[in-house]
């Protein structure tokens, strides 16, 4: 565990902020991969019965100063604690962790497999679970897109939306990202279209799907998934917990 300076602390959508933070004096960098996730324990807290300590995914990308992370606002101890930070205060920080990262897929462990038009990376998001496909997307941004890759953004309204306008400018400048952006009432019609005829041995492209929300939303949207015909093992996920 490190001691790490808080660089800047925003509003960056509805009921959501965004927490920056510089790593120790003498370290110049923190290694991750786009997907992974960091413990942020809060020193002196002591109110929180879940304890003073919460994961979170980064947001930034790697080759951006120190960690960034976003979360929604609730009346918890520790969402209080955090909201209530300023650029004179420390946190304490572990990772990164996780294996919720595009290095896992077959078809980018062999590149040489990938064919232009044959394969396809849906990013499926729900709130805050924007937050891993922001890193991925700024990375792909500076070092390329591997393959065609959609984004679907669950949301129940633009103004709950974290990093919306950004997605927008991304796709409008890059064609190999397309932006779907739906409320709830909806979500799962959408995914269902998306999902129809991504079972390889049906049609091209083969679509992985990436989902990152809430466990409800999750599981539900997994459970549509495979209701529609795409292999278990082409869906990864990473949920978040409330609190």
């Amino acid at each position: 565990m490190s001691e790490w300076q808080v660089t800047g602390l925003r509003d960056i959508a509805e009921g959501t902020i965004e927490l920056s933070c510089a790593p120790p004096k003498g370290e110049c960098s923190f290694d991750f991969v786009p997907g992974q996730f960091v413990e942020i324990s809060l020193p002196g807290l002591k109110s929180d019965p879940r304890g003073p300590a919460r994961e979170f995914s980064i947001a930034n990308a790697p080759d951006e100063p120190g960690i960034t992370i976003i979360t929604r606002l609730s009346q918890s101890p520790y969402k209080q604690a955090l909201a209530a930070l300023t650029l004179r205060d420390t946190v304490n920080l572990v990772g990164p962790y996780g294996r919720f990262t595009l290095d896992t897929l077959p078809i980018l462990m062999f590149p040489s497999y990938l064919v232009a038009g044959e394969h396809e990376i849906v990013f499926v998001a729900s709130g805050v679970g924007i937050a891993p496909f922001v890193s991925m997307l700024r990375h792909m941004k500076r070092v390329g897109f591997p393959c065609a890759v959609t984004l679907f953004f669950k949301t129940k309204s633009r103004a709950r939306a974290p990093y919306l306008g950004e997605m927008e400018e991304l796709a409008r400048v890059h064609p190999e990202l397309t932006l779907v952006v739906e409320a709830g009432d909806v979500f799962h019609e959408t995914l269902a279209r998306l999902a129809t005829n991504a079972n390889p041995l049906v049609q091209e492209p083969a679509r992985y799907f990436f989902m990152a929300g809430g466990p409800h939303v999750m599981r539900a949207a997994y459970d549509t998934l495979r209701a529609n015909g795409v292999l278990n093992e082409r869906i990864y996920t990473e949920e978040f917990s409330g609190y």
